[in-house]
């Protein structure tokens, strides 16, 4: 009787149908992870490029002071909260109604309230505040301001619904994780 040979036509054709089914597995798994890969940092620029850049300033023009707002990123920004923080409390209101609540003041104000919902486009800036650079009233609160005793915080998000919070205080805009 003949011994019968162990690699015969058929266990050929079906090993190399499961070796090619393997391979191809893998290669289908690692294109998979590829494209992922492709697909988060499509979002990441998608992201970046629309990402708002609140920043806090002051300036000097024409013998008035000012506080101004100015978005430096690319897209808008979508004012989430405004509050006024000091030592001792967080006030939930903007620096406009801060100052007319706090300070005595009779003089003229250029007033550009921040509030909740305002869209801040990309490149524009706005006056929060502002006065005469010789009025003492206002300058004293300036000075209040840049000695950080009085904080203005604004939180904004971007067009992906990213949050940031920016302080006068600290003038870099924080990522809020996790809203």
């Amino acid at each position: 009787m003949k011994k019968a040979k162990f690699w015969n036509s058929d266990k050929i054709v079906s090993t190399s149908a499961i070796i090619i089914g393997v391979g191809s597995l893998i290669v289908v798994t690692y294109q998979t992870n590829l494209i992922r890969n492709q697909t988060e940092l499509i979002q990441r620029e998608q992201r970046t490029s629309v990402m708002p850049y609140l920043a806090i300033g002051g300036r000097t023009n024409s013998g008035e002071t000012e506080v101004i707002l100015a978005n430096l990123g690319l897209g808008p920004a979508l004012v989430k909260d405004v509050r006024v923080r000091t030592k001792s409390s967080v006030y939930e209101m903007d620096l406009v109604t801060y100052f007319s609540e706090n300070y005595e003041y009779e003089g003229h104000l250029t007033a550009g309230p921040v509030e909740i919902g305002d869209l801040i486009p990309a490149g524009n800036s706005k006056t929060i505040i502002g006065a005469n650079s010789k009025d003492s009233v206002f300058m004293g609160f300036i000075t209040v301001l840049d000695k950080e005793e009085v904080e203005l915080e604004i939180t904004y998000e971007s067009l992906y619904g990213e949050r940031w919070l920016i302080s006068s205080a600290k003038n870099e805009p924080t990522k809020i994780e996790g809203l």
